[in-house]
């Protein structure tokens, strides 16, 4: 038997430290083996927050590929984004009002600057910086190498199961129809591959490449083993979404080819999916009977415990500072 955890979204700042290293000693006591985080390890993906988070993981035992397995969240590759929306503003009067106001106008035009050339090239770049700085965790992995360096990837865990990570983060959809303005933007900010951040401006949104994805669950290493999925984003469908949210917060948040990704899924007899995004725990069901567990972040101080044994999945939400943990069977409901 094999013990997983899974955690997602622990947003991790010096701000937050003592709240991460709470849940990860609640994992440490629980006997896991092998620690799963499903996205948004960082509150804006900085070299700080970066090596802080690896140093915590390293002091508790989860260093190695044979220990940990993470992928990355949009607060992890959109960083800029974050950092400019979650400094926080004071009010105040006078000349230092005036200075104030000018600075965060300053800072919102740079912020427009960068969306309108944010590149291809710069979200390569920050995927490939967050598979750099948690390197050890990719030791061994078996990577298709498509979009992204180090992404999609395979882990073969044993001769029964593996692990298959995918970025559901890049959504950057190119502005059509304006050909002329876009190529005199590109002469004048000097750029080979201009494309715009658009409806994404959030950083929210997500978007799987489904090719690579089909490609990688149709290896021969992966086809005659047990498979768990690891994305960022969560596979409620959109009126799902919006039930339990609301229209617009559900439009920011949702894996805008969700359907694709679920056929192909089904198709590869997928057993199990694991997300987070969305800071809740959960356990539902798509068509198909595939079970997908979402995890639900540091604030809750919840993790789901998977022991992978030769005929199943037992999975146990486990709630930090509790002595017990309750089984979880999924619930009734099945999306669409």
């Amino acid at each position: 038997m094999i013990r997983l955890a899974h955690l997602s979204d622990l947003h991790y700042t010096t701000a937050t430290r003592s709240r991460v290293r709470t849940l990860l000693d609640a994992v440490v006591q629980s006997g896991t083996d092998h620690l799963l985080i499903t996205g948004d390890l960082t509150e804006d993906g900085s070299d700080v927050q970066m090596r802080g988070l690896f140093s915590l993981l390293r002091s508790c035992g989860y260093d190695e590929s044979r220990s940990l397995t993470v992928i990355p969240g949009n607060h992890d590759l959109y960083g800029f984004i974050y950092k400019t929306f979650n400094t926080p503003g004071h009010v105040v009067g006078g000349i230092r009002g005036l200075l104030s106001l000018t600075a965060t106008a300053r800072t919102l035009w740079d912020f427009r600057q960068r969306v309108a050339t944010y590149s291809v090239g710069d979200y390569r770049r920050s995927a490939e910086k967050f598979t750099e700085r948690f390197a050890p965790a990719f030791g061994d992995c078996m990577s298709a190498q498509s979009f992204c360096k180090g992404m999609p990837f395979v882990k073969l865990m044993s001769d029964d199961f593996v692990l298959v990570g995918i970025d559901s983060n890049f959504y950057m959809p190119r502005i059509y129809g304006i050909g002329n303005v876009l190529r005199s933007a590109r002469r004048v900010i000097r750029t080979h591959d201009l494309a715009l951040l658009g409806e994404n401006l959030s950083g929210s949104t997500g978007w799987v490449d489904t090719h690579s994805l089909d490609t990688i669950l149709s290896w021969p290493e992966v086809k005659s083993r047990r498979k768990i999925v690891l994305l960022h984003h969560c596979l409620y469908d959109l009126d799902h979404l919006i039930e339990r949210t609301s229209r617009p917060y559900a439009m920011e948040m949702r894996l805008c080819n969700r359907d694709e990704v679920v056929e192909i899924l089904q198709r590869h007899n997928v057993e199990l999916v694991l997300h987070g995004h969305e800071h809740a725990s959960d356990d539902y069901r798509l068509p198909g009977g595939i079970r997908v567990l979402n995890s639900g972040g540091a604030q809750s101080g919840c993790f789901h415990l998977i022991d992978v044994t030769a005929k199943a999945f037992d999975i146990r939400l486990t709630i930090a500072g509790e002595s017990d943990s309750r089984s979880s069977h999924g619930r009734e409901v099945v999306l669409p």
